[in-house]
C-alpha cells in the first residue's frame, strides 16, 4: 500500500513489515518509530503491574497478564530499520525539457548482418541540447562507449492506445550501486548494530510517449533484433526538412533492450507507476 505524506509516495511496507518466523510475527519498523515502540513497552509493564494490583477476579486478571506478556514477547522481537539513500547525479549545466525530445531516431541496416549494427535513441531539434542530454546518460556509464552492463536501460511498453513509451533510465540492479550500498553498510555497522539497512536510491527516470503501428521505424526496429542482440545507442537531431542525423561521435555500445506491453507489467517493473 501507498500513503502520501508532504508531496512524497511513500510504500507503507518502508515504515512498517509484518514477517512470519514459523510459529510467531515478527515486526519490522522503521528507527524513526523506535523511542515509540520504547514508550509503549514501558506502558505495557506499567499496566501489567497496576493490573496485579487492582482487585478484580482471577480469571480476568490472568487473561489481562497473559494478553500483555504475549504483546511485550512481541515488541521485544521488533527489527528496526535504518534508511540509506543514495542519489544519482543531476543535470549540471543545463535543465531536462521533455518537449524537446521530439520523436526516436533510427538508422536500421537493410539487411541484418554482424558488422552492420543499427543506431536508435532520442531526436531534438537542437545539436546543442542532444550533446548535453547525451553526455549527462553517458555518465552513468562512467563515460565508457561500451555498456558491457546494462548500466543504461533503453525500455518500450507498448500502450493500449496505439502509443508507445520509451524509457531510459539508470538501472537499479547495476553492481556499482550494490557496491555504494555495501560501503555505507559497512561503516555504518557499529553506530545501527542490530538494526536492518533499508536501501532506496534516488534517481531520474526519462521518458516519453509516441505514435506506434507498422508503419513506423520502431515497429521495424523491434521485428528485425531481439532483445539480446547489439545495436549502438545515440542521439539524433531531427531537422525542419523532418530528415534525422545521428551524433555517431557519441554513440554506446548496448547489448539489450527491454520490451513490453502495459499489461505485462508487474510491481516491479520501474515503468510499472510511469505513464
Amino acid at each position: 500500500m501507498k500513503i502520501k505524506r508532504n508531496g512524497w509516495i511513500i510504500e507503507t511496507k518502508s515504515l512498517f513489515q509484518v514477517k512470519w518466523n514459523k510459529y510467531y510475527p515478527v515486526f519490522i519498523i522503521h528507527e524513526k518509530y523506535q523511542k515509540k515502540i520504547k514508550w509503549i513497552l514501558r506502558i505495557l509493564t506499567f499496566i501489567g503491574i497496576t493490573t496485579s494490583i487492582i482487585t478484580m477476579p482471577w480469571y480476568l486478571g490472568l487473561s489481562v497478564s497473559i494478553v500483555l506478556i504475549l504483546l511485550e514477547l512481541l515488541l521485544e522481537k521488533v527489527i528496526f530499520l535504518y534508511t540509506t539513500i543514495v542519489v544519482q547525479n543531476f543535470p549540471k549545466g543545463f535543465k531536462i525539457e521533455g518537449e524537446k525530445w521530439l520523436t526516436n531516431g533510427f538508422a536500421i541496416p537493410r539487411n541484418k548482418e554482424p558488422d552492420l549494427l543499427p543506431f536508435i535513441g532520442p531526436a531534438f531539434d537542437s545539436k546543442e541540447y542532444a550533446e548535453k542530454f547525451f553526455k549527462y546518460i553517458c555518465s552513468w556509464n562512467n563515460v565508457d562507449k561500451i555498456d558491457t552492463e546494462n548500466k543504461i536501460v533503453l525500455s518500450f511498453v507498448i500502450e493500449p492506445n496505439n502509443t508507445y513509451t520509451t524509457f531510459i533510465y539508470a538501472n537499479p540492479q547495476r553492481k556499482n550501486l550494490e557496491e555504494i550500498f555495501e560501503n555505507e553498510k559497512e561503516k555504518m555497522k557499529y553506530e545501527k548494530y542490530g538494526k536492518q539497512p533499508q536501501q532506496l536510491f534516488m534517481q531520474v527516470f526519462l521518458a516519453q510517449n509516441f505514435a506506434y503501428g507498422p508503419e513506423y521505424q520502431i515497429a521495424k526496429f523491434l521485428e528485425t533484433y531481439s532483445t539480446n542482440d547489439h545495436y549502438f545507442l545515440c542521439p539524433f537531431i531531427l531537422h525542419q526538412d523532418e530528415s534525422t542525423e545521428f551524433l555517431s561521435d557519441l554513440r554506446i555500445l548496448k547489448f539489450s533492450y527491454k520490451i513490453k506491453n502495459r499489461e505485462e507489467l508487474i510491481k516491479t517493473d520501474v515503468e510499472y507507476d510511469i505513464k
